[in-house]
């Protein structure tokens, strides 16, 4: 099959671009002839070298920071996008955008081509909480309008709590295919011993988070549970290390110095992606105290490396997590301190969650991911055939 992946941005590291990239070069690998089309300023050159074939409709990023400026500026490309990707057999949409959905509608109603959709974001319920009135206006604007009028072939989700909101919200059935984890990059077998020396962290039980730093993300929860810890059990020697960066940074150290633990946390910021594993390895337990996910790929590479996990009992994080950890309250310092002690104090069912962990992501390799995708690639082009 001659397929196209249309995306607005193309980065790497970023969860949405290295998903892609390893659909494109598994789908390759299988004999399709596979290009990324990128519609967006918000691409890295470099990463889009790493694939074999690829092009760009863009234009100045400065038009970006106008609202809606950088849809209508793309207009000028449609002929010149629509006469390219007549070529192809069944189209990939991996992407929000307005003006890819238009491309999508125009491709359906010239060419009669089959359309995927690949939902990676989260729902209107969601959404709701964080976007300003005019955001979420257009956010639900698109999916009510578009997803009933481009009347796609398929449309794909990655967890079923997503699924479900879907169907909920605007009554559209989708398929559930999860995000992939690379067992090769993220493995029991990585030592973290050298993170552990650079951080001189010593033998105490590590706590690690990875991702943005974001209101969302829950992040004040932990900080208060390790308060707690440090108040209740003297005897316990934990060090918490946060690894990302984002908007609520400074908040975060300020919070950590006004309950009197900056002893016990570490904000690494952005570590390379070489480095990644090793800090996954250096953890004992890995804790998501997020408050919506709509998958939760650090849960897997963290299980990956042999980390019970502890997360949020909320939207797709119990999901993903399976038998390979456990959930608190959303929000509550007290149950999430309470989970903690119980993976330091009972090595018995510490050791059950890390065996189950390395069962959990078994499910989630990479070409299981690719063969379900292909799947419904090429049903979507027999089906429309």
């Amino acid at each position: 099959m001659k397929i196209a992946f249309l995306m607005h941005y193309f980065k790497s590291p970023d969860s949405r671009g290295d998903y892609v990239r390893k659909i494109v070069l598994g789908l390759e690998k299988m004999g399709h002839n596979v290009t990324v089309f990128v519609t967006g300023p918000w691409y890295d050159s470099q990463a889009l070298r790493t694939l074999s074939d690829y092009k760009v409709f863009s234009f100045p990023r400065i038009l970006s920071k106008v609202p809606l400026l950088h849809e209508i500026s793309l207009t000028p490309y449609l002929k010149k996008a629509l006469r390219f990707l007549g070529q192809y057999d069944v189209f990939c949409v991996e992407t929000h955008s307005f003006i890819d959905f238009l491309l999508v509608f125009l491709i359906k109603r010239l060419y009669n081509k089959p359309c995927v959709f690949d939902h990676h974001g989260l729902t209107f319920s969601v959404y709701k909480r964080g976007l300003d009135k005019l955001s979420l206006i257009k956010y639900d604007a698109i999916f009510k309008f578009w997803l009933s009028f481009v009347q796609f072939n398929r449309i794909v989700t990655h967890s079923s709590y997503i699924r479900d909101e879907v169907k909920q919200r605007y009554r559209i059935n989708s398929e559930v295919v999860p995000h992939g984890v690379d067992l090769n990059r993220f493995n029991p077998n990585i030592s973290g011993k050298h993170i552990r020396d650079l951080l001189n962290i010593g033998d105490a039980t590590v706590i690690l988070y990875v991702g943005r730093l974001e209101a969302h993300k829950g992040l004040h929860c932990l900080l208060k549970a390790v308060k707690l810890i440090k108040n209740d059990r003297k005897d316990v020697r934990i060090k918490i290390i946060i690894v990302g960066s984002g908007r609520e940074r400074k908040s975060l150290v300020k919070i950590t110095k006004r309950l009197n633990i900056t002893d016990r946390v570490i904000f690494s910021g952005r570590v390379s992606e070489e480095e990644l594993p090793s800090y996954y390895a250096a953890s004992d337990i890995f804790v998501i105290p997020s408050l919506y996910e709509g998958f939760g790929l650090p849960i897997l590479e963290a299980q990956a490396c042999g980390s019970p996990v502890i997360g949020s009992d909320c939207t797709a994080i119990a999901e993903t997590i399976g038998l390979g950890g456990v959930v608190f309250e959303p929000n509550n310092e007290v149950s999430l301190k309470n989970e903690i002690l119980r993976l330091i104090d009972d090595k018995q069912t510490y050791n059950k969650f890390v065996e189950k962990s390395l069962e959990n992501v078994e499910k989630y390799r990479w070409q299981n991911v690719i063969d379900r995708i292909e799947k419904i690639l090429r049903n979507a082009s027999n089906k429309d055939s």
